[in-house]
């Protein structure tokens, strides 16, 4: 098996070269932030609006931003790119990328200087295609999502909710679960991200302050919803009874892609909007 190659601190090492320690503050306290890229056939996508995104969490998180990212970033970007071939990785990918604070076992920082590890990982995903069923979802509601100004980064912060929500969608054999904050007002799915739902010609989603992920295909789905003659509605509030009364579900995030709802509970969807608004991302993905 060919060895496995990630960047750690801007150097290059394989599985067998550099083990991590387990006094790393990302495995004691998730003190840290994670950002998924998609790429593909060597075009990595929106790289400056990931790690823009990236350096707001740190800067909330108080956690010193490395210069790779962010003054020496073509020199990052550069970085990144070697790697991608270093693994061999020709077609479709997904890139990680995870900063975090230095090492130090207390609660109380000593420092706050930051390392990062970027990994790259195999997805043959070149194009977005819609699942000919759909996806059948249910609604988690034993765990409320709490929003905060971190619950729109891929933090630790909520984690603990999504993997039970995603335990509960299996165990009763649905592809995922809606989760719900405290206010019984929709967020977003345990599994596939961000949640839309299409009523009369408009597109409604839960605003960023409800507690969801700040996925980048949230701004690019509504720049295209609006593209396609839908009006955009994501400052009020939603509940269970407008996924109910919806025409159609559908589900977006950049590691997941684009998928369409089929059923929840006993109620069936339909997915033309859905179907459209993924042929215009692909656009995007080229």
């Amino acid at each position: 098996m060919n060895p496995h190659y990630f960047i750690l601190n801007g150097m290059i090492y394989s599985d067998e070269e550099q083990n991590l320690k387990t006094s790393n503050r990302m495995f004691l306290y998730g003190d840290g932030i994670t950002q998924t890229i998609r790429a593909a056939q060597g075009t990595i996508f929106f790289i400056n609006q990931h790690l823009d995104n990236l350096i707001k969490a740190l800067q909330i998180l108080e956690i010193e931003i490395p210069k790779r990212l962010d003054i020496q970033r073509q020199m990052f970007i550069d970085d990144i790119s070697r790697l991608i071939n270093k693994n061999k990785l020709f077609k479709g990918l997904l890139i990680k990328i995870i900063v975090f604070r230095n090492n130090s076992q207390d609660i109380l920082p000593q420092t706050d200087e930051a390392s990062y590890i970027v990994e790259t990982f195999a997805d043959e995903i070149i194009e977005f295609q819609p699942a000919p069923t759909g996806m059948s979802i249910t609604i988690y509601d034993k765990m409320p999502i709490v929003p905060c100004e971190l619950s729109q980064f891929d933090t630790h912060y909520n984690k603990t909710t999504k993997i039970l929500a995603a335990k509960y969608a299996l165990a009763n054999k649905n592809n995922d679960a809606v989760l719900l904050n405290a206010n019984k007002n929709i967020v977003e799915t345990a599994i596939n991200g961000n949640i839309y739902i299409v009523k009369n010609d408009k597109l409604y989603l839960p605003a960023i302050s409800e507690g969801c992920f700040n996925d980048l295909l949230r701004s690019q789905i509504i720049t295209i919803a609006q593209e396609l003659g839908l009006e955009v509605v994501q400052n009020i509030p939603l509940t269970i009874s407008d996924l109910e009364q919806a025409d159609e579900i559908f589900t977006a995030s950049t590691v997941k892609g684009i998928n369409w709802v089929a059923a929840l509970e006993r109620k069936r969807f339909f997915h033309k909007i859905s179907d459209s608004i993924t042929k215009k991302i692909n656009e995007l993905y080229k």
